[in-house]
C-alpha cells in the first residue's frame, strides 16, 4: 500500500511544481493548521462534552452571520471583480447597516418568543463574522490573495483561541462575546488598510441597483448551513462527547480540503473578470487552473493522512479505534470529493449560475436533513459521516453536471487529463 502512497504523493508534487500558488497554499495550510490547534487545544480545554457545547453555539452563530449577510462577501466579490463596482455607501451598507438592523430585529423576535440570554451573545458573533467575512472579499478584490484569505479564514478561530486563552473557565458565553470583540478589532484594522489602498477599487459603472442579489444571499446562507448542518444536527441527536468527536474528526478530514479554499480564493477574480466579459474560453481556463489548484495537493494531503492513519492504527501510544478509523476514512473521501469538484460552485456563483448553487446546496442540506431524520436517536459519528459524506457529493456533483450541459465546461479535475493546463500565476 505504501508504494502507491508514495506514488501518489510523487504525482501530486511534480503537478504542484507547475503552478506558482505555493504562496496561497503555505498560507491556507498554516492558517489549517492554527485553526486545527485551536480546536484540539480547546478540545483539551474544556472536555468533549463543553467543546461539543461550545462548537454547537459557534456553528449556530456562522450560520446567523450568513442570514443576516444579505449575501454581502459575494456580493462584494463578484461586484468588485467583474468591472461593474459599487459605490462606497453600498459597501458600508452590505458590510455593516443592514446586518446590522436584521441582527437587531432578530435579537428582539426571537427573544420575544424563546427569552434566553444567550441570544444576544450568538447575534453579537454573527455581526463580527459578517464584517470579516466582507472586509476580506473588498481585501481581495483590491488585489490582496494572501491577507484576505488569512482574514476571512484564519480570523474568526484565531479570535475563539485568544478568547480561551483570556477566559480560562470555558464559559462559553463569556468566549463567543471576547472573540466577537476580538473580530471587531481584526475589522478595524482592515478597514484601515483598505482605506490606505482604495486606488485599488474598480470605479463603480453601469446600473447599481443589483447590489442586493437574492440568489448570493441564498447561497451564502445556504453554503454556511452547509458547512455546519452534520454539527448542528449531529449536536441534536448525539451526545456531547461524540458530537466532540466528529467534530475533531472532520477538522482532520477537512485539512485535505485545504487546497479547495484556496482554489476558490485565487481564482475567484479571473472567473469573475472573464464571465463578466463573455469570454467562455477565459472562464474555462480559470476553472481549470482552479482544479489544478485544487486537485493535486488535495492529492497529497490524502495520501499523507491515510499513511498517518495506518501508522496510528499500529502504534500502542495512539487509541484508535474501528469506529474512529472508520468515521475518518468516510470524511477523508467526502474531502477528496470537494477537491475533485472544487471549480464548480466557484464558476456556478461568480456567474449567472448563481441559484444553481442555491439549489445544489439546498438539495444537499435536505438530503441530510432527511437522513439525520430517517436514524434520528440511533445517529452515531459513523452514520452522521455517511450522511453528510453522500449528501456533500450529491450537491457538487448537480453543479458539475448542470454547468457542463449548459456551458460546455468541465468543472471537474477530469479535465486536468483531457489537456494541459497553462501554469497558474497569482498576479
Amino acid at each position: 500500500m505504501f508504494w502507491v502512497l508514495d506514488l501518489m504523493i510523487k504525482l501530486a508534487l511534480r503537478r504542484l511544481r507547475k503552478t506558482d500558488v505555493a504562496g496561497p497554499l503555505l498560507l491556507r495550510a498554516a492558517v489549517v493548521g492554527l485553526n486545527f490547534c485551536v480546536m484540539v487545544w480547546l478540545s483539551f480545554q474544556l472536555g468533549l462534552g463543553a467543546f461539543g457545547a461550545l462548537i454547537y453555539l459557534w456553528g449556530g452563530a456562522l450560520v446567523t452571520s450568513a442570514i443576516v449577510s444579505c449575501g454581502g462577501p459575494l456580493v462584494l466579490l463578484r461586484a468588485l471583480c467583474d468591472g461593474s463596482g459599487l459605490r462606497l455607501s453600498q459597501m458600508i451598507g452590505l458590510t455593516a447597516v443592514l446586518p446590522s438592523l436584521l441582527c437587531g430585529i432578530g435579537w428582539f423576535a426571537i427573544s420575544l418568543v424563546m427569552p434566553d440570554d444567550r441570544w444576544a451573545t450568538l447575534f453579537a458573533v454573527a455581526l463580527s463574522a459578517n464584517a470579516v467575512g466582507c472586509l476580506a472579499s473588498i481585501m481581495r478584490a483590491m488585489g490582496s490573495v494572501q491577507s484576505s484569505m488569512l482574514l476571512r479564514d484564519a480570523g474568526p478561530f484565531t479570535a475563539l483561541g485568544v478568547a480561551a486563552l483570556l477566559q480560562p473557565t470555558g464559559d462559553a458565553k463569556a468566549l463567543l462575546w471576547i472573540a466577537a470583540a476580538l473580530m471587531c478589532l481584526m475589522v478595524a484594522a482592515a478597514t484601515l488598510w483598505c482605506v490606505m489602498h482604495r486606488g485599488a477599487l474598480a470605479k463603480p459603472a453601469g446600473n447599481h441597483g443589483k447590489w442586493l442579489s437574492l440568489p448570493l444571499w441564498g447561497t451564502s446562507i445556504l453554503g454556511m448551513l452547509m458547512a455546519q448542518v452534520d454539527l448542528i444536527i449531529g449536536g441534536t441527536f448525539m451526545n456531547a462527547e461524540a458530537l466532540g468527536l466528529y467534530a475533531l474528526l472532520r477538522r482532520i478530514a477537512n485539512v485535505v480540503a485545504l487546497p479547495v479554499t484556496v482554489a476558490t480564493w485565487v481564482s475567484a477574480k479571473p472567473v469573475a473578470a472573464a464571465y463578466g466579459a463573455g469570454d467562455l474560453i477565459a472562464l474555462e481556463q480559470a476553472s481549470a487552473k482552479g482544479s489544478q489548484i485544487a486537485w493535486y495537493p488535495a492529492l497529497c494531503i490524502a495520501a499523507v493522512c491515510l499513511c498517518g492513519l495506518a501508522i496510528s492504527a499500529t502504534s500502542p501510544l495512539l487509541i484508535v479505534t474501528s469506529q474512529i478509523a472508520t468515521c475518518f476514512g468516510i470524511l477523508l473521501f467526502g474531502a477528496l470529493v470537494q477537491a475533485f469538484l472544487a471549480s464548480g460552485f466557484t464558476v456556478a456563483t461568480l456567474s449567472k449560475y448563481a441559484a444553481l448553487s442555491v439549489i445544489a446546496r439546498a438539495a444537499t442540506i435536505s438530503s441530510y436533513l432527511c437522513f439525520a431524520a430517517f436514524l434520528g436517536a440511533n445517529m452515531s459519528p459513523i452514520s452522521n459521516a455517511i450522511g453528510y459524506t453522500v449528501a456533500m457529493c450529491l450537491g457538487s456533483g448537480l453543479v458539475w453536471a448542470v454547468l457542463l450541459q449548459r456551458l460546455g465546461i468541465d468543472t471537474s479535475a477530469c479535465v486536468l487529463w483531457r489537456r494541459e493546463v497553462p501554469a497558474w500565476r497569482t498576479s
